[in-house]
């Protein structure tokens, strides 16, 4: 290895080692022989390597000064220009692995004998564009300590994995490896045209994800998600894609949990499209129909109708029949046939769902309004200018809920947003950033059904886990510690012997991962998937509770019967995000982090009869307060006075 500085004061005279942490073990005489205007200095590898044994990771010192002159030691590196005129992958110098890496401050370190896994890639900066359903990248990787044998852009469904890909231009940056002190720098570009997967949509499939997969020399591949910080919002239009009779309407967009590139992908008749593009335009009639006509648009998420936007519409069609109020659903629902009976369903993507979009007064739902419209074309949300109106999925407070739901995200916020008690709308004020005057305590429509009087004695217990924003796909779940350690609980002898008792044990997963529920081996089990029950009357139907962070826990707290948690993950769950709540002295119910305690704790519990202690009864009743069966008039009475803050 060379060294090489402009002749003259300070001359660097010797090079130490020392191992991380470690005060330096040798110096090594350097012999400075002029090329030119420069000193050159060479440091034998050989030599280094003899030194240590074991494997790990070796500093670099320079001594500086001369015979009579003052000594100091640095650190080598953070040169003007570092040539790496060799391969960037590990060497083999006397039998072993030697790595040459930059470290953050722009350092020389090696690493002996793979003591560390080489640096991950990072994409530094640059563009994403998308065009008439082609997404092209001209972006910076920084690769570390490696070199970068092959580049592809992939898109690929969300729910089956289907994907498609292209190879991508992969250049060194010459002048991006002096600007970081000769950590590798490259430019990867290229396009990819995503029509092609229109045609191999799957039922259901939505949503796109685009990442990149690299390959280094050694054979080492690591994939990338595509993120906001890479390009801005606006290099991505949306796009109209047609295939076969039906238009692929495909909206580019970074995902409001943390921020990757996704393409979300709604589907038309050629006629409703139309009609799309018509309302797009933003028609003077819209806006005069919002103030004149009293449209209410209600909803959950498209494919469901059980939760607190079907039980509010249900109350508004049977207390208030002449109420234009609409529920919108996908027509290839399971619960479409529930809401159905009520009358006044729309279907979502249907020419009648746009105009109704554009029209409304009131946008009703128990997420974000979005989710109510046609697409997610930012035209669109321009031209849905009805009064935004949050119903929540749940007692907000386990789960932390600013990025998702707070006033300042990425998602336009709710006008009025619902809670059930004075402690969950100081979080919603204090924590997600809302103003007083737009948060207004009701409880949530759902908890009338749920505390009606239970036709039969509940029995047996019900596990609901909730979703992992990091298992989005089959492969991931499946080798996922998620599965492994719930699949644990369900293999417990303590819950077998239930089982085989005959006692009822019943599973329904989160809607994101119900397509995963054949992945677990649950004999003898009762196993339900999104939409086959309505998970109010399961609830109402079983004993006890097993969940994790999910807001269901509230609820079943409510019919005061016992709830268990287990959160074997909780410090990858909650991140650097952490809880609206304390979790060990807020939540209603125990927590536990192994499955040997979980299943112990149930077999003893069932043994009891399924007690609830007094500290769980008093804290549920904390987040509802009011069990008087009149949540939803009281969100009626809420919503037809809702307006926006700029109304006033």
């Amino acid at each position: 290895m060379k060294f090489s500085a402009p002749a003259g004061r300070p001359r660097t005279t010797k090079v130490g080692i020392s191992l991380r942490g470690g005060s330096i073990d040798r110096w090594f005489p350097c012999e400075a022989a002029p090329e030119g205007d420069r000193d050159t200095l060479e440091l034998d590898l050989a030599a280094v390597v003899a030194e240590y044994e074991g494997s790990g990771i070796v500093d670099l010192w320079r001594q500086v000064g001369e015979t009579g002159q003052r000594v100091t030691a640095r650190r080598l590196g953070r040169f003007p220009r570092t040539a790496r005129e060799s391969e960037l992958a590990e060497t083999v110098v006397a039998g072993r692995s030697v790595r040459l890496r930059v470290n953050d401050k722009g350092n020389l370190v090696l690493v002996l004998d793979d003591a560390v896994a080489p640096r991950g890639f990072a994409v530094e900066g640059g563009s994403v564009s998308h065009r008439d359903g082609v997404l092209a990248i001209d972006l910076a990787i920084v690769a570390h300590d490696r070199e970068i044998r092959s580049a592809e852009l992939q898109v690929a469904w969300r729910q089956s994995a289907d994907s498609v890909s292209t190879q991508l231009l992969v250049q060194p940056d010459l002048g991006r490896f002096d600007d970081r002190y000769g950590a590798a720098t490259y430019r990867t570009e290229g396009s990819l045209d995503v029509s092609v997967l229109m045609a191999r949509s799957g039922p259901g499939e939505t949503v796109l994800d685009a990442r990149l997969v690299l390959t280094d020399t050694a054979g080492r591949v690591q994939t990338v998600r595509l993120n906001e910080r890479h390009a801005t919002q606006g290099d991505l239009d949306p796009a109209a894609v047609t295939a076969g009779d039906t238009v692929f309407h495909i909206v580019p967009h970074y995902t409001f949990l943390w921020g990757g590139l996704s393409l979300q992908v709604d589907r038309f008749t050629p006629a409703a499209h139309a009609a799309l593009e018509r309302v797009m335009r933003t028609p003077w009639w819209a806006a005069v129909a919002r103030r004149t006509l009293g449209i209410w648009l209600v909803g959950e998420v498209p494919y469901k109708a059980q939760d607190n936007g079907y039980h509010f519409f249900r109350w508004v069609r049977q207390r208030h029949p002449m109420r234009p109020a609409f529920y919108v659903i996908d027509p290839d629902s399971p619960d479409r046939r529930r809401v159905e009976a009520l009358g006044r369903v729309v279907e979502r993507g249907s020419a009648k769902h746009v105009y109704l979009a554009a029209c409304a007064a009131r946008l009703i739902g128990t997420h974000h309004a979005d989710y109510l419209l046609p697409t997610t074309d930012p035209r669109m949300i321009r031209a849905a200018g009805g009064v935004r109106v949050m119903l929540q999925h749940g007692v907000l407070g386990t789960k932390n809920m600013v990025t998702t739901y707070g006033r300042r995200g990425r998602v336009q916020p709710a006008d009025v947003f619902h809670v059930s008690s004075p402690r969950e709308r100081d979080i919603v004020v204090r924590d997600l950033g809302y103003e007083p005057e737009q948060v207004r305590v009701t409880g949530l429509p759902r908890f009338d059904a749920l505390l009606a009087p239970a036709p039969t004695p509940p029995r047996g217990l019900l596990v609901i886990p909730t979703w992992r924003s990091w298992l989005p796909q089959r492969n991931q779940f499946d080798d996922s510690d998620f599965r492994l350690r719930w699949q644990e609980v369900f293999d417990h002898p303590a819950l077998r012997r239930m089982v085989d008792d005959g006692e009822r044990i019943s599973l329904i997963l989160h809607p994101n991962m119900r397509n995963f529920v054949d992945a677990f081996d649950l004999q003898g089990f009762e196993v339900y998937r999104q939409g086959e029950r309505a998970v109010q009357d399961l609830l109402r139907e079983h004993a006890a509770l097993v969940t994790d962070y999910s807001s269901v826990g509230f609820d079943f707290a409510l019919l005061e019967r016992p709830v268990y948690y287990y959160q074997f993950d909780r410090s990858k769950y909650f991140g650097g995000a952490g809880s609206h709540l304390d979790l060990d002295t807020e939540l209603p119910g125990k927590v536990l982090f192994d499955a040997e305690s979980l299943a112990e704790t149930i077999a003893a519990a069932r043994a009891e009869g399924f007690p609830v202690e007094r500290q769980y009864r008093e804290r549920a009743l904390r987040f509802f307060p009011a069990h008087d069966r009149k949540s939803t008039e009281r969100t009626y009475h809420s919503v037809r006075t809702a307006r926006s803050l700029s109304d006033d």
